[in-house]
């Protein structure tokens, strides 16, 4: 602490200061800081020479040379240095202060005059000066035996304090720190003491664990003092908890691409899962799930999800037949799950049976009505319906004829009635398996007239009058292959007797079907029958047995299959009966070259035809079908084509043997030639070649192609 001067009083100092320090400091700036007291001037007072104080408050700064006054002097000599300026100052004509710069003096020649109370003729000599102060002692104030973390700065500073020779602090001293091992790191490394006589600096410590030692030193003091800090690895902290999960991801599970029918449900619920952002399952999250369109309904619109993340819901369709989208989405993702199903219509169901014809007839005591009982069966959408079965029975006892029937592709199915041996009153009821409804006919039995006697009349010839259906409807067997057993039908004549003798016509749809023997006439016990061979295409085929002269036809349905993928398990089939001869199934197809321009069509009896001669004993060569193809335009000039082949007919034999030999006749128009083939068939299949052979204009014929049937 500087000693005060006597010379003149610190009130009278620091009046000047504050004046000097308010016109101008330093620099332009004028300061700025609170009014000072005396004892900030005592704080701040820095002695330099003894006769030179400096007034520092670390912005500014202000140094007065005071002078004892000399003897006949009339006011003190006063000499400021501020920095880079020289005011001077004159109080009652004589100079007290100096300055480079002049400026209006006015209010600091009053304020020295004021405050300095020196009366002109006070002639009293100024005080000696005092001794001047010296650091001598330095010592520790705080911060000692601190423990910090590796790396970090230690939590207090280390303070010393100097202080001269009269225990007095001392300002301005310039302290250095030090420190071992060098890792750790002072701020700063050389610090001035303050006006309280303190320094300090802080320390960083290095990254190694062990003790630092920070050492303070003053030049001219020759004790130190000596600061010691540990440091240590930082705790071992818990890490921290992860963050909260959230939903990130939606996804589809299962469910998309369902189809049923019309206000239906799908037969699966449409799931999806929900992740978190870490690609885990989150569970207890909101779905909510929309369909369009809104005739669609959703059971439920909004599920959470479960312990693996899945939510559903179960849709059911609307009534319109089209594509239904149901989305899914979760508030606070993005992206949406689209499913898409299809309700179809569903497939044609027999709802209706309706009377179409044939009530209130009346005939005679067993006598067959005159037209047929007829009903049509629609679907739920009034559309006509095929292949429904139709059941008939009547009451009381007479005949129906058939009672049962399938329905045509017009949707009718019809019996024959034939009333019963008593005069009343006959009811027929027609129904169907699943429709409520049924249709009722009544037809009325009368009694004959009463006959006048007449001359004995020979009894009436019998004619066929019912065709009806013994055995063979409903078969399957692969493509290409024979029916396992005949078509059978019976014919009765008008009294309900079996007729013998009436021939029987067969016809099979689609023709790609064979059979054998097309037309066949009844026996004793008045069936004939015919057995079929599918056609190559895997589907329904039709045969109608006519009679000539009865009205109504019997029909047959038979499918063909595909043969299975893999090879079934061999089963040996059942040995023929012993009285059945074998018979040998044949097709010969006929072929024509791309440029032939001659006739195409190929008839059994006309001008065009051909037949198989049987040159083997005993072979009994039977024709069982012919095809004529007729691929012409009007110029007959346009091949007929089949699976790159060209051809224009097809005929078809068997034999009773294995092995024949055959020759194959062609009548061309107006050519008496034959022209054949002869050789002999072998258990395999045979080719024909009769390129060579002319046929009609003398164009050649490709070939004759025999295979199997």
């Amino acid at each position: 602490m500087a000693k005060k001067i006597q010379t003149i009083s610190l009130i009278f100092i620091s009046g000047i200061l504050m004046t000097l320090l308010g016109i101008a400091g330093c620099s332009d700036m004028p300061y700025t800081g609170s009014m000072l007291t005396v004892d900030d001037v005592d704080q701040y007072l820095v002695s330099i020479d003894g006769e030179t104080f400096c007034l520092q408050n670390g912005h500014d700064s202000a140094c007065l040379t005071l002078t004892p006054r000399k003897q006949g002097t009339n006011a003190p000599v006063i000499h400021i240095y501020p920095s880079k300026l020289i005011y001077i100052f004159y109080h009652k004509g004589k100079e007290i202060v100096r300055a480079e710069k002049v400026m209006d003096t006015t209010e600091i020649v009053e304020a020295l005059t004021e405050q300095s109370g020196v009366e002109d003729d006070d002639d009293t000599p100024p005080p000696p000066p005092p001794p001047q102060s010296i650091p001598t002692t330095l010592e520790r104030v705080s911060g000692n035996y601190q423990i910090g973390i590796i790396n970090q700065r230690l939590m207090e500073p280390l303070v010393v304090r100097v202080r001269d020779q009269n225990g007095n602090v001392l300002s301005g001293i310039t302290v250095n720190f030090s420190v071992n091992p060098t890792s750790g790191v002072l701020n700063p490394t050389s610090v001035t003491t303050g006006a309280n006589g303190k320094a300090s600096t802080e320390l960083t410590l290095g990254h190694t664990t062990e003790n630092y030692t920070v050492t303070a030193t003053v030049s001219g003091i020759a004790q130190q003092v000596t600061f010691t800090a540990t440091a240590i690895n930082p705790p071992r902290l818990p890490p921290p908890p992860p963050p909260a999960r959230i939903a990130a991801t939606l996804e589809e599970v299962r469910g998309n691409g369902q189809s049923a029918e019309i206000n239906q449900y799908l037969a699966n619920p449409l799931v999806v899962r929900v992740l978190d952002q870490y690609g885990d399952v989150l569970s207890g999250v909101t779905v909510n799930f929309s369909v369009s369109p809104s005739s669609g309904v959703l059971n439920p619109s909004s599920a959470t999800t479960g312990s693996n993340g899945e939510a559903s819901t179960a849709l059911q369709l609307g009534n319109t037949a089209g594509s239904y989208t149901v989305t899914a989405s979760v508030s606070g993702i993005a992206q949406q799950v689209t499913f898409t199903a299809t309700a179809t219509n569903p497939p044609p169901r027999a709802t209706t049976l309706e009377y179409r014809r044939g009530n209130g007839q009346s005939a005679e005591i067993n006598q067959q009505l005159a037209n047929s009982l007829v009903v049509r069966v629609l679907d739920q959408y009034g559309d006509v319906l095929s292949g429904v079965t139709v059941n008939f029975s009547v009451s009381p006892s007479g005949t129906l004829n058939p009672t049962s029937a399938a329905t045509g592709s017009n949707g009718e199915a019809s019996t024959a009635l034939t009333l019963g041996n008593t005069a009343r009153s006959y009811r027929v009821t027609a129904s169907v398996s699943d429709i409520a409804q049924q249709v009722t006919f009544t037809a009325t039995a009368t009694n004959p007239p009463p006959q006048q006697p007449v001359q004995q009349q020979p009894p009436p010839q019998p004619i066929p009058t019912t065709l009806e259906q013994v055995s063979g409807n409903g078969q399957s067997a692969e493509i290409n292959q024979p029916l396992a057993n005949s078509l059978v039908v019976r014919v009765l004549d008008q009294h309900g007797a079996v007729l013998s003798g009436i021939t029987v016509n067969f016809s099979v749809n689609p023709t790609s079907g064979v059979l054998s023997p097309a037309s066949t006439t009844t026996g004793s016990n008045g069936e004939a029958s015919t057995a079929l061979t599918l056609g190559n295409t895997a589907r329904s085929y039709t045969v109608t047995a006519r009679v000539s002269g009865i009205a109504q036809q019997v029909t047959f349905t038979a499918t063909a299959t595909n043969p299975p993928a893999e090879n079934p398990p061999v089963q040996q089939p059942p040995p023929p009966p012993p009285e059945v001869p074998k018979r040998n199934g044949w097709l010969v197809w006929i072929h024509y070259p791309a440029n032939y321009i001659g006739p195409r069509s190929v008839f059994e009896n006309g001008d065009y035809g051909f037949n198989i001669e049987d040159l083997s004993d005993g072979a009994e060569i039977t024709s069982f079908a012919q095809t004529s193809l007729k691929c012409v335009d009007d110029r007959k000039e346009k091949p007929c084509h089949d699976d790159g082949n060209v051809y224009s007919a097809q005929f078809g034999f068997e034999t009773s043997q294995e092995g024949i030999t055959f020759r194959l006749v062609w009548k061309p128009n107006s050519d008496t030639t034959d022209y054949w083939k002869q050789g002999t068939q072998p258990a395999a299949n045979l080719d024909i070649d009769v390129s060579t052979l002319n046929i009609g204009v003398g164009t050649p014929v490709d070939a004759f192609k025999l295979t199997q049937n």
